[in-house]
């Protein structure tokens, strides 16, 4: 006897249909099932308004170029010497 548990949906026609394979051929066998609602997992979605000032302690500073020059100079230090930096992307040689 085996046991194998899986998650499915039922379909909007309220029937639930299993396909599992089992590794036997032409033979027959008896299946017992039971079934239980899975609880849905809600998920609160934050609003505007609590997502305002979330970076207010670490802004990101624009120029008249993108990213702020002094942002581009830390972001260069910390990559290894055989890579390039412009302001597309990083380009490796």
């Amino acid at each position: 006897m085996e046991s194998i548990k899986v998650r499915q949906r039922v379909g909007q026609d309220g029937i639930l249909y299993l396909e599992i394979p089992v590794g036997l051929r032409e033979q027959d066998v008896e299946v017992m099932v039971i079934y239980r609602p899975v609880p849905s997992l809600t998920t609160i979605e934050p609003s505007l308004e609590a997502l305002y000032g979330i970076c207010a302690d670490d802004p990101i500073i624009l120029d008249d170029q993108g990213i702020a020059e002094a942002l581009d100079d830390e972001a260069k230090s910390n990559l290894p010497q055989e890579t390039l930096w412009n302001y597309r992307g990083i380009v490796t040689q």
